[in-house]
């Protein structure tokens, strides 16, 4: 057909909280401090201390020095509504306040001391902001590790390795919970379908037609979910048209294409700085040398290499944790246009504005960027 051209789906997180599941880094955080309560307040775990009668309490992830078992404290020192990380801050900070003195402890205190230094930094962030970005946080924390270690000034007590183990142990935890949602079904949103429809179906001729290198669809999914699946399903029995997925992130429980979780700026000016350092530990989570570990990178690019194609976001932020993998897609010469289904919000508000300076960021070539982006009045909400 004349006029061909490949399309790209970009699929990021706001593609499945658009389905209803809690994949936000948020919902994540969340669930694991509500799930650390619940075995907290159930738990029978609790040692006296020999000095003043207090009890401790202690698992992988913290220990808590507390006057009396938790379960039994007043009512006073336990927020009933407060929910997740919110629950232990108030726990703290009620114990402060409190009137309450026990017989044979020196203090009311409840001291909470958390094992994984990451977590706790994370864990604050989403308290104080109700929002965090993990590998950006990440990376963040990693460059205050490698600045401190090469400057004639004060140690810092958090290394590299004590970053990357904690980091780990974040990045099994969030595999585990999103494991334990992905269990859900999933059905097509009918808005979502649309959207699609209008996009590939324009492209519909004779199922008698020969395929060619022009006649592809690519999902790039960016989630460890596979909430994309429904689509192609779908169009596979609609279209005769080569349409598949990339999940460029890997998948969750895929030994094959185990979970890259990281962070992907190699743009930034102090990447080159780390990378010229000679040490492999502060590179140990980078995308780009992970991307090396499965066929998924270079699958990606044979698609870009072959022929001309449209870019079509849908709830992908384009934030700086993906920076070098969207920098070589959207300035690839092949890469025609990008437009973006942005989020609308309850309030009548929209992040397009929000998503366009993100993908600006991506971007070298900043004329290339705005011939390229579609502008507003030809965009649309994702649901």
């Amino acid at each position: 057909m004349f006029g061909q051209i490949n399309k790209l789906f970009l699929i990021g997180n706001g593609f499945d909280l658009a389905h209803g599941l809690k994949t936000q880094y948020k919902h994540f955080i969340d669930n694991f401090w509500e799930s650390e309560k619940t075995k907290i307040l159930t738990s029978n775990q609790y040692s006296p201390t020999n000095y003043d009668n207090s009890h401790i309490y202690e698992d992988d992830i913290l220990q808590i020095h507390t006057p009396k078992k938790i379960p039994t404290l007043p009512e006073d020192y336990i927020s009933q509504n407060a929910k997740g990380y919110e629950w232990f801050k108030c726990l703290v900070s009620n114990a402060v306040s409190s009137k309450y003195t026990f017989v044979g402890s020196r203090s009311s205190k409840v001291e909470i001391s958390i094992k994984n230094t990451f977590l706790q930094h994370i864990s604050e962030k989403t308290y104080l902001l109700n929002w965090v970005d993990i590998e950006s946080e990440y990376y963040y924390v990693l460059k205050n590790c490698f600045k401190i270690l090469n400057e004639d000034s004060k140690k810092s007590n958090y290394t590299v390795d004590e970053l990357n183990k904690d980091f780990e142990d974040i990045r099994n935890f969030l595999e585990k919970y999103l494991m334990s949602i992905e269990n859900n079904r999933i059905e097509k949103n009918t808005e979502i379908l649309r959207k699609f429809k209008a996009i590939i179906q324009p492209d519909l001729f004779s199922k008698n037609d020969k395929l060619n290198n022009k006649d592809n669809i690519l999902f790039l999914s960016f989630n460890y979910t596979n909430t994309e699946n429904e689509y192609i399903s779908y169009f596979k029995n609609e279209i005769p048209q080569n349409i598949y997925s990339i999940h460029i992130h890997g998948k969750l429980n895929d030994k094959k294409n185990p979970i890259i979780f990281g962070y992907g700026d190699e743009l930034d000016v102090d990447y080159l700085k780390i990378e010229n350092s000679d040490d492999d530990r502060y590179l140990k989570n980078i995308k780009s040398i992970k991307y090396l570990q499965t066929p998924n990178y270079r699958e990606l690019l044979k698609f870009i290499e072959s022929y001309r194609y449209n870019v079509y976001i849908m709830g992908h932020s384009c934030g700086m944790s993906d920076r070098t993998l969207l920098n070589t897609i959207f300035e690839n010469k092949n890469c025609s246009s990008i437009k973006v289904f942005y989020h609308q919000r309850e309030d009548g508000t929209d992040d397009h504005n929000e998503k366009i300076m993100n993908i600006s960021r991506n971007f070298k070539d900043k004329p290339s960027m705005r011939a390229k982006v579609i502008d507003k009045t030809n965009c649309e909400s994702l649901v």
